[in-house]
């Protein structure tokens, strides 16, 4: 009797070890939020990779696979396998959502599209997001790697890639529900640019063109960056023009 009582009360320490494990709550653990995006924080620390927070599964992001974005809360994507809806749950997603994570381990047919190996480089995905870009009810995967963006539709079991958009070190910047835009930043050594697309019979179209170029002072003393050049679809625009812009976007989710 005694040794039974034993193994049920290391059989209820186990179960509880394991939950912990699980889904550990620190003293001071809560959402947080800032304008990159959410994070859980954990005592003195925050959450990395799968957490368990009141009975739903979210990722967080670890330095190994994430640009800037340690400890963020990872959503609108494809993770493991597993699709993590805008709100950060893993969730079950439709017929096309299945498709892509296949997709995404199937390296003969990412080879084939040029979204892998391309020019002969051992290139990886960098970045998988997953959105309904028209609204339509059917989602639409956005892959960047090696300088490209790349748009993949699924259409009745079909997957096509129907667009390469050039990035380099950029890719997509955001996505305005209001007007069904999806923007896509790159530049570099103080000269950048953003557009914005729409996704239209199942073809991306380029709905405007913008440019942030730096005015570098150079003195003595080093340089600094003392003002900007900015243009929509090629004319030259104020810094107010260029902010008032954008700001008919209303929010842009990223």
């Amino acid at each position: 009797m005694k040794r039974l009582k034993l193994v049920k009360v290391i059989a209820s320490i186990l179960a509880v070890v394991s939950i912990i494990a699980l889904n550990p709550i620190g003293a001071s653990a809560e959402w947080k939020k800032d304008t990159t995006g959410w994070w859980y924080t954990e005592d003195n620390s925050w959450a990395t990779g799968w957490k368990n927070i009141d009975g739903n599964w979210y990722y967080f992001y670890k330095k190994n696979d994430s640009y800037g974005l340690t400890g963020y809360m990872a959503h609108d994507t494809i993770i493991d396998g597993c699709y993590l809806n805008h709100n950060g749950i893993w969730s079950d997603g439709g017929a096309e959502i299945q498709a892509y994570a296949d997709l995404l381990n199937d390296t003969n047919w990412l080879k084939d599209n040029g979204i892998i190996y391309r020019n002969g480089t051992d290139d990886t995905i960098d970045s998988v997001i997953v959105i309904d870009i028209n609204q339509d009810g059917v989602y639409e995967m956005l892959l960047y790697s090696w300088k490209f963006l790349y748009i993949i539709t699924y259409n009745n079991g079909n997957i096509k890639k129907i667009e390469d958009i050039h990035a380099a070190d950029g890719g997509y910047s955001g996505y305005s529900s209001s007007k069904k835009i999806f923007f896509v930043s790159a530049g570099r050594m103080g000269a950048y640019w953003t557009d914005g697309y729409k996704l239209e019979n199942n073809e991306c179209k380029k709905i405007f063109s913008s440019t942030d170029d730096e005015i570098i002072s150079h003195t003595d003393e080093g340089s600094a960056i003392v003002g900007h050049d900015y243009t929509i679809n090629g004319q030259k625009v104020s810094t107010t023009e260029y902010d008032k812009y954008f700001e008919k976007f209303g929010t842009i989710e990223k």
